[in-house]
């Protein structure tokens, strides 16, 4: 009994430590992406870094505050932890996570949106259809998320049990997936008209739309 017991300790160490892991690993691959991103560019010319390595910059930071979010959660027990007796601070705790994890992640994909749409103005800077297209995204990816940040910021407030959202919450958080996919759908979408008017081969084209392709990443 004692053997099994200590098993159990073991793999949910195991597990904790894994988790861990994860939150830093992705968010470390991520912003050493975005250290090379700033180092060409200011290589090329300081002044070509623009607002959209900016916003990514400051996703990066965003996303670092998400990874420390998950981190505490693992170490409180939010994560990993489950089968243990709840304790009162405990779920204090959790429903603190949560509610800054709800809001961070809102900033975070609107300002990710954001970066991308403001990169393709740099490449169709001469495209008038574009740029009408473009800003009329700009402008919906940002009232979306003001949108879907207040409205959790003020939706349920601290109103948990034990990690589990309350039942607006849970619609709530239905309605931002589908419109976030939607959003992304979008943005990847934009800039294949313009690459269709290219004057190049078909096969340079595909291979165009295959890079641009690789924001579904």
């Amino acid at each position: 009994m004692l053997d099994v017991f200590r098993g159990c300790r073991m793999d949910r160490k195991n597990d904790l430590v894994k988790k861990m892991r994860a939150a830093i690993l992705l968010p470390l691959i991520g912003s050493l992406a975005v250290c090379l991103r700033f180092h060409v560019r200011l290589r090329l010319k300081p002044t070509f870094v623009g607002i959209d390595d900016w916003l990514i910059l400051f996703s990066c930071v965003l996303v670092w505050g998400q990874a420390a979010n998950q981190i505490a959660a693992a170490t409180i027990g939010e994560l990993g932890r489950d089968d243990e007796k709840t304790v009162k601070w405990r779920v204090k705790n959790e429903q603190k996570l949560d509610y800054a994890t709800l809001l961070i992640e809102k900033f975070t994909y609107a300002t990710i949106k954001l970066s991308v749409l403001f990169f393709y103005r740099r490449i169709f800077v001469r495209q008038k259809s574009f740029r009408i297209a473009n800003d009329i995204l700009i402008v919906l990816i940002t009232l979306w998320g003001i949108i879907f940040l207040f409205t959790f910021a003020f939706l349920c407030g601290f109103d948990s049990q034990h990690g589990h959202p309350c039942a607006p919450q849970e619609w709530g958080s239905l309605w931002f997936a589908i419109t976030d996919v939607l959003g992304d759908a979008a943005i990847l979408a934009l800039p294949y008209p313009c690459i269709q008017r290219l004057q190049m081969s078909k096969r340079d084209k595909i291979g165009l739309c295959l890079i641009f392709l690789l924001g579904t990443l």
